[in-house]
């Protein structure tokens, strides 16, 4: 006779932590979302350079670039299917019991699907799902054209 284990919310470890790094390297990466990165058991990274890559493997030996998805040099490849090339394997990992981190430049829900998917899938399956904010390219735009343009400027505030 066969027994099936079927894994329920309770007994699942898998967890899926999805982050922002911030539009500079590193200087605008909260405490929080360091040690979820420094605790996780796989970082998955989609940022804009190798130098963040680089900063992300300093804080977790194991860093996973998502940039092999998309598609490569003459390849002709849907943007849905490098997303949910993606997400599956983060999902991989985190039904694997890991403690899984997608580390995304800027805000992980701001032009970002990957998060939103991840996280939707992640969370249909029963598993624990979270977002921290980060400092967005919006965010960074607002400051910057408040302090550039004089009609915004109030000494007031």
């Amino acid at each position: 006779m066969r027994c099936n284990l079927q894994l329920t919310a309770a007994n699942q470890q898998g967890q899926l932590v999805c982050v922002g790094t911030g539009v500079q390297l590193a200087g605008q990466v909260g405490q929080l979302t360091v040690s979820y990165i420094e605790h996780a058991d796989v970082v998955f990274s989609l940022v804009p350079d190798g130098f963040a890559d680089r900063w992300l493997s300093t804080l977790n030996a194991d860093v996973r670039s998502l940039q092999r998805y998309y598609a490569q040099t003459g390849e002709v490849k849907n943007r849905r299917d490098t997303y949910q090339q993606m997400v599956d394997a983060m999902l991989d990992e985190v039904r694997a019991n890991k403690r899984v981190v997608c580390a995304l430049y800027g805000h992980p829900g701001v032009f970002s699907c990957v998060s939103h998917l991840a996280i939707a899938q992640a969370k249909q399956q029963g598993f624990k799902t979270k977002m921290l904010a980060g400092v967005s390219a919006e965010a960074c735009l607002w400051v910057r054209f408040r302090y550039r343009s004089r009609w915004l400027w109030s000494p007031k505030l």
